[in-house]
């Protein structure tokens, strides 16, 4: 059986990619019959596969394992094998013999690869690395829903190798795949592989995205570092992006995973711009003030322009990002400043 490794361009959506090494044989031939001492369909192909025989309607008569003879009688019929389908006719004292193609996609897991025709209708699926036999024609193939467009050819094996991406990290995070305009493909949990074709992608760990190239047959890690608030209250921080808009959140004392870069750390309406570099621990320390009382008043927290960033209930602690506030108790306010890791016991 003739083998061609075919170079192609990934394709991203319903598209056919455009094919580098996809010509056509000469001697292509997908089904030709000659004289047999019996009436019958026979399907030659790569793998230990099953062919079928259907009426012109679409109805079953009769399956037969690849490259053994079906007994028929004469007439048309579709035959299909993996769900790849074209008309045979069957003459009498004949075997109509047809040649599948096989498709083979190579990568770094035990992912699968599914082949659609080209409305994008799924026909059969493999475990990479392993064979599917097809009939001659035009399909798309798809890894973690990354395409290519492919044309089959009889008695050909096309074999297309994936390139695997990654984003390394410690957390118990999950980071995604997207196409170039933002169409989530696919995910996995931080240090997994994922195959995908060769192409640019847009790779996001908690919302905070990087552009990543894949190759075939390479791998494309992308590595990142943690990011948390520290502190003793039962209170969330918050990560922004430079532009301000929100990311992700987390429990004070708990890390998140971000794709290195500048963010902005968010604690009771209050923020400070840090830096996550990758396979490192980006910490960023709180300090706590509360106000003592019997009662169930509430103390509230201004900035330094008298802006209410929160409250809570006396003898209830706020955590705060180190710096100067006001704390307001019914009409009698004072100043305090919170250092990182201490509790300031305010006094209105």
């Amino acid at each position: 059986m003739a083998r061609r490794s075919v170079a192609a361009i990934v394709a991203m959506g319903a598209g056919l990619c455009a094919l580098a090494s996809c010509g056509k044989s000469s001697g292509d031939a997908v089904c030709r019959d000659g004289e047999a001492p019996e009436t019958g369909l026979r399907v030659t192909a790569g793998t230990d596969t099953y062919f079928y025989a259907l009426t012109t309607d679409g109805r079953q008569v009769g399956y037969q394992r690849a490259g053994q003879v079906l007994a028929l009688q004469p007439g048309d019929y579709r035959v299909s094998i993996n769900t790849s389908q074209r008309g045979v006719s069957v003459r009498a004292g004949r075997v109509t013999t047809c040649t599948a193609g096989d498709v083979r996609v190579t990568g770094g897991t035990d992912a699968y690869f599914y082949v659609l025709d080209t409305l994008g209708t799924q026909l059969s699926y493999q475990r990479i690395g392993g064979l599917l036999s097809v009939l001659p024609g035009r399909y798309l193939v798809t890894v973690n829903s990354s395409r290519l467009g492919l044309e089959v050819h009889g008695g050909d094996t096309v074999t297309l190798p994936a390139g695997t991406v990654s984003v390394a990290g410690t957390t118990d995070e999950y980071y995604y795949v997207q196409d170039t305009l933002g169409t989530q493909l696919t995910y996995g949990s931080l240090g997994r592989l994922l195959d995908v074709f060769p192409g640019a992608y847009v790779v996001k760990v908690n919302n905070a995205t990087a552009r990543a190239a894949v190759s075939a047959s390479d791998t494309t890690m992308l590595r990142s570092g943690t990011l948390s608030a520290l502190g003793t209250t039962d209170e969330y921080y918050y990560v922004l992006d430079t532009a301000g808009t929100q990311l992700g959140y987390a429990r004070l004392g708990n890390a998140t995973s971000y794709l290195p870069g500048r963010y902005r750390v968010k604690l009771n309406n209050v923020d400070t711009l840090v830096a996550v570099l990758a396979d490192d621990s980006t910490r960023v320390a709180t300090g706590t003030v509360v106000v003592h009382g019997a009662g169930t008043e509430y103390y509230y927290v201004h900035d330094a322009t008298g802006r209410q960033l929160n409250y809570n209930r006396l003898g209830a602690p706020l955590a705060l990002l180190p710096g100067s506030y006001s704390v307001k108790l019914g009409q009698r306010m004072t100043t305090v400043s919170v250092a990182a890791g201490a509790t300031v016991i305010a006094r209105p």
